[in-house]
């Protein structure tokens, strides 16, 4: 957290510095941005759909910035991250690079929860959520643009599964499994930034 508040406070530092400095050198981009994107994610399970904001800083072609979604793969989740891009071009039209890192939050529905027979429900234990890819944006009037990008992500994941061993005379033993699932995929993504 101290991280951010220092990254933070340097962009808005430079932003500061760059209105002082404006006649001298009116490139300066610097500003808030906020991206907003829905996205189809491929891997060995089924297809499923991502939605992600992303709000934070600008200075020239790079970044910053925090996002939340909603992951619906595998198992319904909740990621919270920290992005950084970099324009690769100083122009309207620009492809990009990206990365995310941070944590997903579990979110499981009630059919999640009872995937195993037998068993009297889960647990589920956050896990870590990255995020890296490429893209191309199209710039529109007013600093807004349209994103399209295709990258790799990855989510971790633990469940407990409790399960009733069936006997004659209660009370009956339970027993528990644990699952740990490292999920990759591929990401397909189309957003919306101003």
């Amino acid at each position: 957290m101290k991280i951010f508040i220092t990254i933070t406070a340097l962009f808005l530092f430079n932003c500061a510095f760059a209105q002082d400095t404006i006649k001298q050198k009116p490139s300066c981009n610097c500003g808030f941005r906020s991206i907003n994107q829905v996205g189809l994610l491929e891997g060995e399970a089924k297809s499923a759909f991502s939605i992600h904001t992303i709000n934070g800083l600008s200075y020239n072609s790079w970044s910053a910035g925090i996002g939340v979604g909603i992951d619906y793969y595998h198992t319904r989740s909740i990621p919270l991250f920290i992005d950084i891009r970099k324009n690769l071009l100083r122009a309207k039209n620009s492809p990009f690079v990206y990365g995310d890192a941070g944590i997903s939050f579990t979110w499981a529905d009630s059919e999640q929860s009872q995937r195993h027979f037998g068993n009297d429900g889960s647990d589920f234990s956050n896990g870590i959520y990255y995020d890296m890819g490429l893209g191309y944006r199209v710039g529109l009037k007013n600093a807004q643009g349209i994103l399209l990008s295709a990258g790799y992500t990855r989510k971790t994941l633990k469940e407990s599964v409790t399960s009733t061993v069936p006997c004659l005379i209660p009370p009956c033993p339970e027993y528990t499994q644990s699952y740990n699932y490292s999920l990759h995929r591929l990401a397909i993504r189309l957003g919306w930034q101003f």
